[in-house]
């Protein structure tokens, strides 16, 4: 499914490999639009650099505002404000893609990624990915990040997808840590929530 604005997932190197990583979840249901990135504090992608610089773009990070005082911070924007910001240019968030210890580390740590705005999106919801917890509840896995992103630039369809195959993956990881079969009923109910 094609959405109109871009995710860059910046991943920490401990989160590459995780079975538990939700980021990938974001690449599955956009391939065009899903852009990722293995972090370095020293040595950063040429790739990602190119990304930030690009002039046709215009990058976000989101990232809790109340966590980085000092710098430009758009909180809880709605869409006309995201398009003003935007102006025709291609909306791109970075998704710091690791524990909330690491994604700290990696914005306050990178020289790098200090020049784009952060995106504060307060979270609806509590998180609910079972697999893996955030110190506090509205802390949110990768995937559930990009369903909040994608709905605050008016992408609802694209963020019902999301979520719905974020849903399916922890039913089926959760049934698989059990050593149990998932529920085939629920499957199908998601299956056809993501086909709609």
């Amino acid at each position: 499914m094609h959405c109109n604005i871009d995710i860059a997932l910046l991943m920490h190197n401990k989160e590459i490999l995780k079975p538990t990583n939700t980021g990938r979840l974001i690449a599955d249901c956009f391939p065009e639009q899903c852009h990722a990135f293995e972090w370095s504090r020293t040595e950063p992608c040429q790739d990602i650099i190119h990304l930030l610089q690009d002039p046709n773009r215009q990058c976000f990070i989101l990232f809790p505002g109340e966590l980085v005082p000092d710098r430009e911070v758009y909180h809880n924007p709605q869409q006309d404000q995201l398009a003003d910001l935007c102006q025709h240019k291609t909306p791109t968030v970075i998704l710091l893609d690791g524990t909330w210890k690491q994604a700290r580390k990696m914005l306050y740590q990178s020289e790098w990624l200090q020049t784009p705005p952060i995106l504060s999106i307060s979270p609806e919801h509590s998180a609910t990915y079972a697999l893996r917890k955030a110190p506090k509840e509205h802390q949110l896995s990768t995937a559930e990040a990009g369903v909040m992103v994608l709905n605050a630039f008016g992408e609802a369809k694209q963020a019902r997808l999301l979520h719905q195959y974020f849903e399916l993956f922890n039913h089926h990881y959760r049934a698989i840590r059990r050593t149990m079969a998932p529920e085939m009923n629920i499957i199908h109910q998601q299956m056809a929530a993501i086909d709609e």
